[in-house]
């Protein structure tokens, strides 16, 4: 197996470790056995344990799609896209919001975690913002809109995740969306 390949099985396990059993489930040795490595090849790959979160969140940053919507299209449109995104990613991989939300959550008690979830979340704000700013006239508005709605991206998640009331969430998202387009419309 080439480096890069085990490195992103580690964090794969890494992920799917934390998504079931929170940060505080993750030990050398569950995630050696988890990525069929040993501890020797873990300890390879990454100096410390504490490389290992910040190395997965990363991933999972990386991984968190935009949504392509056609050119010209509305900031509702946009943000209709990003919750259909989301929750079909909520039901193929809810261990990686677990996980997102266990590194959220674990961030902020750990200043490393802290300052790498920032300048990741801020990377992905950012894009998410250009996004929004194309279908908008009023850059403020459109950094307004970005927060608010990746505030109730990360809400909406957490609340499925906790809940399990997927339904009433996706009936909040689509009433967020409906506010965008009549706000939109005056």
């Amino acid at each position: 197996m080439k480096k890069q390949g085990t490195k992103t099985a580690i964090l794969e396990a890494a992920i799917t470790i934390m998504g079931r059993d929170g940060y505080e489930g993750l030990s050398a040795s569950r995630l050696a056995g988890a990525a069929g490595i040993s501890k020797a090849n873990l300890f390879h790959h990454f100096r410390s344990m504490d490389d290992v979160p910040i190395a997965a969140f990363e991933l999972i940053a990386n991984q968190i799609a935009i949504p392509q919507t056609r050119e010209g299209g509305s900031a509702a449109d946009f943000v209709a896209a990003m919750g259909e995104v989301a929750f079909a990613s909520l039901q193929e991989h809810r261990s990686f919001y677990a996980a997102y939300i266990s590194f959220l959550a674990r961030a902020v008690f750990d200043p490393a975690l802290k300052e790498k979830v920032r300048t990741s979340l801020g990377e992905a704000k950012a894009q998410v913002e250009l996004a929004i700013a194309a279908r908008v006239e009023d850059r403020a508005m459109a950094r307004n809109l970005t927060t608010m709605t990746l505030a109730l991206m990360d809400g909406a998640m957490l609340h499925v995740l906790l809940l399990g009331e997927e339904n009433d969430v996706r009936a909040m998202w689509a009433g967020y969306v409906s506010l965008l387009a009549k706000g939109a419309a005056r």
